[in-house]
């Protein structure tokens, strides 16, 4: 019996089922748009208990006429905790489409075709990947370089770094991006599209790895150090075993301004000569800030090398407090932590606001005071 027959009752939904579908995943849901930053201001939008502004959308990212896949987008939302839906719906909708057509035409086997067993967005491109026709891999790994499109992509791209494992491009147009985004073969990630390729864009360089001797077919990788994203083709975060090669550490060691989520990453497999490698990268601020400092920020905070020293000002302390933490987790819902990027006059504004309209009432011999006054 599948997963849809033991929840739902049926071996197959001829319609999605809403209310059951909130009833099972309402709870999950909610939370997880409240903490998906590109869904911050559609969660304003309406009350804890009302779901109904996103079934439009649902039924928008589900290519079949009677959202066969719904609840299966819903569970992959909620358990993803990469899938950011702004970014990605569109891109899940191209997959379950794909997905269907292989269904329908028996050419996934029977145990790959219900959509409830895949975990992840980076599992559905794997399966879709792995049982689509291999001629309809753009490029199929075999472009050269006298292939025009190349010829035009890497013009348009910045070489930031060489060496005997990668070459390392910077994008710097919507069409350089999407080249090297299905160079090889297709990945999944997001910044094909105008706004994200922008958006991404501005706030740090987007690096696109190109291995010269691949260890696996379609390998790629793709890192964006602001948000802390280093994924592999699938848009799955890198863990630090494939990095223990050290082909990644010519290139790492040249970073200035990489984000210590990002840094992190590459500790297991340079942890032996750790101080070598900071006073290589000119990375000494690390031996300036106290490193009880660092311990005492970091599960409010995210900061970044080039803000690090920032942490010892006394006035960010006030992040520390539980009345910061409430306001923050009230009204920056889809930021888990401070964020030293931000305005800090700006938010500090925002929290004495938010602390004097939710002050308790006055105790009785304040009012009594008040009262005579008047």
């Amino acid at each position: 019996m599948t997963f849809r027959a033991l929840v739902f009752g049926v071996s197959r939904l001829d319609e999605f089922d809403i209310a059951k579908t909130e009833q099972i995943f309402g709870k999950q849901l909610l939370a997880k748009l409240k903490s998906d930053p590109t869904m911050r201001g559609f969660v304003k939008d309406y009350k804890d208990h009302e779901l109904e502004n996103f079934w439009p959308l649902l039924a928008a990212a589900d290519p079949t006429p009677q959202q066969d896949y719904s609840v299966g987008l819903v569970k992959i939302y909620v358990k993803d905790p990469h899938f950011r839906w702004g970014e990605d719906s569109a891109h899940a909708r191209e997959l379950l489409a794909q997905f269907h057509d292989l269904k329908v035409h028996r050419r996934l086997p029977a145990e790959h075709r219900d959509i409830m067993r895949v975990k992840n967005m980076a599992d559905l491109f794997d399966l879709v990947q792995r049982f689509s026709d291999p001629t309809a891999l753009d490029k199929g790994g075999k472009v050269t370089a006298e292939d025009p499109e190349h010829q035009k992509a890497v013009a348009e791209s910045k070489l930031v770094h060489e060496d005997q494992y990668f070459k390392v491009y910077v994008p710097q147009t919507l069409f350089a991006s999407c080249y090297w985004k299905n160079f090889g073969e297709k990945s999944a990630w997001c910044t094909d599209q105008e706004h994200y390729y922008n958006s991404y864009s501005k706030q740090s360089p987007l690096y696109v790895f190109i291995p010269k001797n691949p260890k696996f077919k379609g390998e790629k990788y793709q890192l964006h150090t602001q948000s802390s994203q280093f994924m592999d083709r699938s848009n799955r975060p890198i863990d630090p075993g494939p990095l223990e090669d050290e082909r990644f550490y010519p290139f790492i060691a040249r970073l200035k301004h990489v984000s210590l989520d990002t840094l992190h990453r590459f500790l297991p497999f340079i942890s032996q000569d750790r101080d070598v490698f900071f006073r290589k990268a000119n990375w000494s601020v690390l031996d300036r800030v106290d490193q009880a400092t660092i311990k005492k920020y970091a599960p409010v905070v995210d900061f970044d090398l080039e803000s690090l020293e920032r942490l010892e000002d006394p006035k960010l302390q006030v992040v520390l407090t539980p009345e910061f933490q409430e306001f923050w987790t009230k009204m920056y819902a889809g930021f888990p932590k401070f964020d030293l990027g931000f305005d800090f006059n700006q938010v500090m504004g925002e929290f004495k606001a938010w602390a004097k309209a939710n002050a308790p009432e006055a105790g009785p011999k304040k009012r009594a005071s008040r009262a005579k006054k008047t």
